[in-house]
């Protein structure tokens, strides 16, 4: 049985059941191994291998450039081979494929498969299996795949993977937020502004996050960097509905400082008893609307 471990998040890395690096000098074996990786789920023409790789040259040599490439990849993939019976490629005349009797740890698979099994159940819901499996394959993210390579094929791949990786993030997010893991989910959040730092629906996560943890200076200060991010790299304005999220933050900060000064101004026993009681109202009517907020968000959110 073959034990590999492959890497195609960021840089590629390829080590053998014992943690030792496997050597893959050329460049185009590289990428016809990557290749295979993505799409490891099929068997591969022969032909249309060669075409995609060797595009600017005749038939003849391409399928001439294939052969020596996959005589290449052979050499260095042969020795993790423990027994002759178990070759990592499957090669016939006409088509190849990666051997499925082969045990490969790929983290581009793991972050498919944790997403599969989430795909179509909201983050709040998500039971705690599938919230380990989606941390456990989201950590394994450590860049877009094959950074540095602008191959159709790849960037393709790039974008695809990527977008899945934000869908576990937000799931994760509400996931944490419905549970009150706040500080884990505004880390996951950061790591999505990392990858796209204007991305909005995560600042909106954010500024949520950080309300609910009682940091309505950090909310707002999201919103701001929200603002920046979209002018700086988009010139838009947020939308409206982020907007009105900071309006509901910033409404309460500015409905308390209205009352303290009017309690600074007065300085009357009086007043002092009518602004507590104004205060008290305003921390009700605060909390109402905190909650209504949240309902209608996780109720649109449900429905994404």
């Amino acid at each position: 049985m073959l034990h590999l471990r492959v890497t195609l998040f960021g840089r590629f890395e390829a080590e053998d059941g014992h943690g030792s690096s496997i050597a893959i000098e050329s460049q185009k074996a590289q990428e016809l191994f990557c290749y295979l990786l993505l799409f490891r789920g099929r068997p591969h023409a022969r032909e249309l291998l060669a075409e995609t790789f060797w595009a600017n040259n005749t038939t003849e040599k391409a399928k001439s450039y294939l052969r020596r490439t996959l005589w290449q990849l052979q050499n260095a993939l042969n020795g993790q081979r423990e027994t002759a019976d178990t070759p990592f490629l499957l090669i016939d005349p006409e088509w190849l494929q990666l051997n499925p009797a082969a045990e490969l740890r790929l983290d581009v698979a793991i972050l498919e498969n944790a997403y599969a099994r989430a795909e179509d159940v909201p983050g709040p819901q998500l039971d705690a299996e599938m919230a380990h499996d989606l941390r456990a394959a989201v950590d394994l993210y450590q860049g877009s795949l094959l950074e540095g390579w602008y191959h159709n094929w790849c960037v393709f791949e790039r974008e695809r993977l990527q977008h899945i990786y934000f869908i576990a993030l937000d799931k994760l997010i509400s996931y944490c937020e419905a549970h009150g893991l706040y500080e884990m989910g505004i880390e996951y959040g950061l790591r999505a502004l990392r990858q796209d730092q204007a991305r909005e629906q995560t600042h909106r996560q954010l500024m949520r996050l950080r309300h609910l943890m009682r940091d309505r200076s950090g909310a707002l200060r999201q919103y701001q960097w929200c603002r920046t991010a979209l002018h700086e790299e988009l010139e838009v304005e947020p939308t409206r509905r982020t907007k009105a999220l900071y309006q509901r933050i910033k409404l309460g900060e500015q409905e308390a400082s209205y009352a303290l000064d009017k309690r600074n101004r007065s300085g009357s026993q009086s007043d002092l008893k009518s602004t507590i009681n104004e205060l008290r109202r305003i921390r009700e009517k605060i909390r109402l609307l905190s909650a209504h907020v949240d309902d209608v968000i996780l109720a649109a959110e449900k429905r994404q």
